[in-house]
Order: structure tokens, then sequence, then C-alpha cells
């Protein structure tokens, strides 16, 4: 229905989804459809409504002291509000970074420094941007944990802007830095070195 273009029915058959895995206790799952029905929503024009969806979500989180899934919906409510409000979205992404740090999914882990990698971008921080897209792909790789397709999709839009705007060299020296990072330098550089935020994110 996405693909076709009809939102409204992939948003219906998205929210019949979340009620089942909620129903079955697929706590997973339930934050795979979060994040896809709150995506759905907000290029819907429905903003409010997927950040009322992604705190609700990390509030039911909240109350089975689920840390994992905390970080995940932090990681949502950084990506939805990062650009109505830079500050309070930074925020909640280096929470995100934090939690996620040591109980995530590496999977989830790997979004979560893809997301950096595009507010280092914006912020024309192009060198952290373009390492810490390479360390995520390593970590992918690493785990063999693909990104879903709207993951795929934004990470490669990221390598293409990076592509454009960077020398040859320094961008694969990048490459070859990121791919050699620890987590621990990985985290220090998204925590650490971001120039501040720009008020337009990369384009979705």
């Amino acid at each position: 229905a996405d693909v076709q273009g009809d939102l409204p029915a992939a948003r219906a058959l998205l929210q019949d989804a979340l009620e089942s895995a909620r129903a079955a206790g697929a706590r997973s799952l339930v934050l795979e459809i979060v994040a896809q029905l709150a995506e759905l929503a907000s290029r819907g024009g429905f903003e409010l409504e997927a950040l009322d969806l992604i705190r609700d979500t990390a509030a039911r989180a909240h109350e089975v002291e689920d840390e994992a899934a905390v970080g995940w919906t932090t990681l949502l409510l950084a990506r939805h509000e990062i650009g109505g409000d830079p500050i309070v979205g930074r925020m909640h992404l280096r929470d995100a970074l934090e939690r996620l740090r040591s109980r995530a999914h590496p999977g989830r882990l790997a979004t979560c420094f893809e997301f950096c990698a595009e507010v280092a971008a914006a912020s024309g921080d192009d060198e952290t941007a373009i390492r810490l897209l390479a360390f995520a792909s390593s970590l992918r790789r690493a785990h063999k944990v693909a990104g879903t397709t709207n993951e795929r999709r934004r990470a490669m839009e990221l390598r293409a802007i990076l592509e454009r705007r960077m020398e040859r060299s320094a961008r694969e020296r990048g490459e070859r830095e990121g791919r050699a990072l620890a987590l621990d330098a990985a985290l220090h550089r998204a925590l650490g070195e971001f120039t501040p935020l720009a008020d337009a994110m990369v384009p979705a």
C-alpha cells in the first residue's frame, strides 16, 4: 500500500499489526511497527499523531523498565523533533546513544549512528558524518543486521550527499577510519565532536 502511494491504507494495516503485536506481547515487533507507523503519520502531515504514538510507546517501556525499548523510542523522538526544535532533538539523540550503547540490538545501535551521521552532515561536519556512517555500516556487516528499506535509503542518500561534497581522498580516508573505530571511539565522536546543529536536516 505504501509503495502504491495509498498512505491511509498502509497506516490502517500497520495499526492493525501494532494491535496484534501488542496483544501477542511481541515487544521487538511492536517497536519496529511503531517506527514505521510514526514515519507514515509524519509523511501524511500528522506529526503530532506520530509524536503521541512514540511517547505512548516510550511510557509503556518505562512502565516495564525495558531500557532498550526506551532507548529506541528516544531515538524516534529525536528523529521527529529535531526539525522543529534542534536543541530538544539533539538532547534526545544523546540520550538515545547512551541508552542504546549497552542494551540495544546492534541494528538499532547502527540506526542511531546513521542518524548521528545525518546530524553531523546537516551541521557541515562531513568528516564526522562519513566516519559515523562507515562505522554503522561495519556494525551491520559484523552482526549481519541489514537496515529496513527506509534506513537503507536514508544511508544511501546521505552517502551520495557526502560523495558530492567531499574530495575523494578525504572521503575514502574517513571511510577507512570509520570502519576501524571501536565502539567507545565512535560514541566519543558522536557525542563529543558535533558542531552545533543546523536548523535544517539532510532531506529525508
